[in-house]
């Protein structure tokens, strides 16, 4: 590694010579744009002369440094100026010199393989674009490029190309370039079989066409490929919220093992020396790779069985989706539903009060859209009759009913962003699950909700008598709903708890019960049961509701909207 004063005075005399920054050494080299370069006269070996049959090439020993360090400024006196002689100029391109040390490393700011020819580009000529399609600047348009001579030959088999091509040629680059190495690995080095590579629906593409930094110096500052710049993420309904903290790798690679990656925090892949097949896309219909994560075993926070996706029952509190996979979501639904339809049986069998309700004859008139839309928010959404009624019940209403609201919402816009706009980033940060921000809003409404809970029950219990008009409270329903809450914040806990499982900034009710439940034998296997306890409670709630004194949750702005343009006239301030 170049030493941090080098390092540093690098950086500090590009700066101060205003230059275009440093050029990181590649190996792969464009063609086109050598071929227009001012060094497209010389050979390979008039610069890489330390390159021979002898010397092993590529040394693996040398693939990650920083910078290939033979090429400092002696090699450019062959041809050009010496540092000495520039420095006493004053000034190089156009910038001033005080010492020859400002010019000891050239290529820190010039590329050798693309400098612009002596006297610089043509005026027509655009070097930023693709070189082909500009041949007519300087010549007649020529179909393809000149051979490079016969010297070269071994260079360009690995090194010339565009690694961003899917042709033939560029094909060749991976096979004599990367598989030089990695179809043989030593030291750790990850093995790829081709045969892997090329039986798959990656076999049109090139190493470099994904691996994009893999052909520069050094090797391992790689990232982890982004399969999403070319693919679409999965529907949560198919991918899970959870899954947003995993790599593609670890469902649709072959041959390696999952890891949590603790400094992104992300699931990816282990992936051995040994792993040859890596590469190789795994089959998903048998189940073999969801067990991966889940077994009970696992290290990387999965439950012990695979979950179904929180479904269209969720919404009211979770960020999910619209599926009815689950089997405590579809009989929960049907059932409440019927709840539904045997209160509307029971308004349509009521003439009479229809009749109150909607006056008939020429002084009735129907709502405005104006009168319904005020009365569904002042007195649905903000309960204003209620906080009119009694400001206290109210405020323990609003800890329970605001918090759902915040929910559902979210939820809508969550679902609605996946489903239509999936590159809308912002949508996937809000299904899932340990992202900060939404950690920070469903541990907060859901401790607001718990609050309310207690609060009400409290009230029941000592507190002053309700307001003549007023329900009284609907103990199932509260027991229900704040079970329901409570499980949910265990169930958190315990997939924090899990061995493996990664951080989330945001859950900080969850990040405080966490601890409590570490170490459990059996932790996994406790959490996938306590996920469908936790569905259960909320299913009986749901299917409860319609019969419960909290309907009027459903009721109230139907009634409101109904009503204000008409006979609910006399309710209006």
């Amino acid at each position: 590694m170049m030493p941090m004063p080098r390092l540093l005075l690098i950086f500090t005399l590009a700066a101060m010579l205003g230059l275009p920054g440093l050029a990181f050494g590649g190996w792969v080299v464009d063609h086109g744009r050598l071929h227009v370069s001012a060094h497209r006269q010389l050979t390979c070996f008039d610069c890489h002369e330390d390159i021979t049959e002898v010397h092993p090439h590529p040394d693996q020993a040398n693939i990650n440094r920083w910078r290939d360090p033979v090429f400092k400024s002696y090699k450019c006196q062959m041809c050009h100026d010496s540092p000495e002689v520039l420095a006493k100029a004053g000034s190089h391109g156009g910038k001033p010199v005080t010492n020859e040390g400002q010019l000891a490393d050239c290529v820190g700011c010039h590329d050798p393989h693309y400098l612009p020819p002596k006297g610089g580009w043509p005026k027509s000529f655009d070097p930023a674009k693709p070189v082909s399609g500009q041949c007519g600047v300087c010549h007649e348009p020529k179909a393809t490029l000149p051979g490079m001579t016969a010297e070269d030959a071994k260079c360009v088999s690995c090194h010339l190309g565009d690694p961003m091509q899917t042709s033939e040629s560029s094909k060749n680059i991976d096979r004599n370039m990367c598989l030089h190495c990695h179809a043989k690995p030593t030291g750790g080095m990850a093995a790829v079989n081709p045969s892997a590579v090329e039986g798959g629906p990656h076999a049109d593409l090139n190493c470099l066409g994904c691996h994009s930094t893999a052909a520069q110096y050094p090797h391992t500052s790689q990232k982890a490929v982004d399969c999403l710049g070319c693919h679409q993420r999965h529907p949560a309904a198919t991918a899970r919220d959870a899954h947003m903290g995993v790599e593609c790798q670890a469902c649709h690679f072959g041959g390696a093992e999952p890891a949590r990656r603790w400094k992104s925090n992300m699931v990816g892949l282990k992936v051995p020396a040994e792993a040859k097949d890596f590469h190789k896309l795994q089959d998903q219909s048998d189940g073999a790779t969801c067990l991966r994560c889940h077994n009970p075993q696992n290290q990387v926070g999965a439950s012990s069985k695979v979950l179904p996706a929180k479904g269209l029952l969720c919404i009211p509190c979770h960020a999910s989706t619209g599926s009815v996979a689950d089997w405590v979501t579809a009989p929960a639904l049907a059932l409440f539903l019927a709840g539904l339809a045997l209160i509307v049986s029971v308004w349509l069998s009521a003439p009479k009060q229809a009749a109150k309700l909607h006056p008939k004859g020429p002084e009735a008139h129907g709502p405005s859209v104006g009168d319904s839309i005020k009365a569904v928010f002042m007195d649905g959404l903000l309960q204003r009759r209620l906080y009119k009624a009694s400001p206290g019940r109210w405020a323990i209403h609003g800890l329970i009913f605001f918090p759902f609201v915040v929910r559902c919402v979210w939820g809508l816009i969550a679902w609605i962003g996946t489903v239509w706009a999936p590159g809308w980033n912002a949508g996937w940060q809000m299904i899932a699950s340990d992202a900060p921000l939404t950690a920070f809003v469903f541990d907060l409404t859901g401790l607001m909700v718990v609050i309310g809970v207690i609060l009400a029950i409290c009230r029941r219990i000592g507190g002053p008598r309700r307001p003549a008009g007023l329900p009284g409270p609907d103990y199932p329903a509260v027991i229900l709903l704040g079970l329901a809450i409570i499980s949910g914040f265990v169930l958190e806990a315990m997939r924090l708890a899990l061995p493996g499982a990664g951080q989330s900034l945001g859950a900080f009710v969850g990040t405080m019960l966490a601890p409590l439940l570490e170490g459990i034998p059996n932790l996994a296997t406790i959490y996938s049961r306590t996920w469908y306890i936790h569905a259960a409670i909320w299913g009986l709630f749901v299917v409860y509701l319609p019969f419960s004194r909290m309907k009027h949750m459903i009721l109230t702005p139907i009634a409101l909207a109904l009503n204000a343009g008409g006979h609910g006239h006399e309710n209006k301030d």
